[in-house]
């Protein structure tokens, strides 16, 4: 009888955060879901309801799902902490997990460039979707660009890594051979440095998180012409989070 009554409490969150409402999931709702995947040990039981809440077949069930998913990801039960879902993990422990030989290294770069990369497009996506309907309520608005909150945090954290082991790299692989590294990480720099600039301009992100700076660069010149270079200008404490982020990074209830 236990056991029902709770599992029918987590499914009224669930039935709360995700539904056809185009508002945001708020983070009372969200909060209580991520504490029940610490409980049940997996987060099994919320793709287990995905029919009852009519994810399939509502387009805005289907995304309020997704965002919910993706602060589970970052927040919930983790069967391998080493690589947490926030991504907040020292340069010592990824060598450590990833290996330390240049080609592993090399390989972990690129995929944290084509994470970092995805995120990218997709708030080009979601920024560009919302300036096309100018008739959407501000709820309707503002349950699209939550999702941008985690992808905030995320571009973050990705850039501090993909920085970090950029780092490494040079330790152990010419600056030549990685000419190819640099100039794709100064291209989604400068499309990083955009994002949070725009996202900086609204008040809704900026009730929700402190948006991350990163340095400016002269136009004059390229970001990492070499290990010095990238050493003396890109600072791993110029991109620092505050820890005062609202609930999981959800609307405030």
């Amino acid at each position: 009888m236990q056991h029902y009554v709770q599992v029918r409490k987590y499914f009224s969150h669930l039935q709360k955060a995700i539904n056809s409402q185009e508002t945001p999931p708020k983070s009372k709702h969200v909060r209580a879901i991520i504490l029940e995947t610490f409980t049940q040990k997996s987060s099994f039981f919320l793709y287990s309801v995905i029919p009852e809440l009519q994810v399939p077949v509502n387009e805005v069930a289907c995304w309020k799902f997704l965002i919910v998913l993706h602060k589970v990801l970052r927040n919930g039960y983790e069967e391998f902490p080493i690589i947490p879902g926030d991504l907040q993990i020292n340069t010592k422990s990824l060598l450590d997990f990833v290996g330390r030989t240049p080609d592993n290294q090399f390989t972990l770069c690129i995929c944290l460039m084509d994470y970092l990369e995805i995120l990218l497009r997709f708030q080009e996506t979601v920024f560009a979707n919302v300036s096309k309907y100018h008739t959407l309520s501000s709820d309707a608005r503002q349950c699209q660009l939550v999702s941008l909150v985690q992808c905030i945090q995320d571009c973050a954290a990705l850039y501090d890594l993909t920085l970090k082991t950029l780092i490494q790299l040079h330790n152990v692989v010419s600056v030549e051979a990685l000419a190819g590294h640099r100039q794709r990480f100064n291209a989604e720099y400068y499309q990083l440095r955009d994002f949070f600039q725009t996202a900086n301009r609204s008040q809704y992100f900026r009730d929700l998180l402190k948006i991350p700076v990163l340095p400016e660069v002269s136009h004059t010149m390229k970001l990492f012409e070499g290990l010095a270079y990238l050493l003396k200008v890109v600072r791993l404490s110029s991109l620092v989070l505050v820890d005062n982020i609202v609930g999981f990074g959800c609307m405030p209830s």
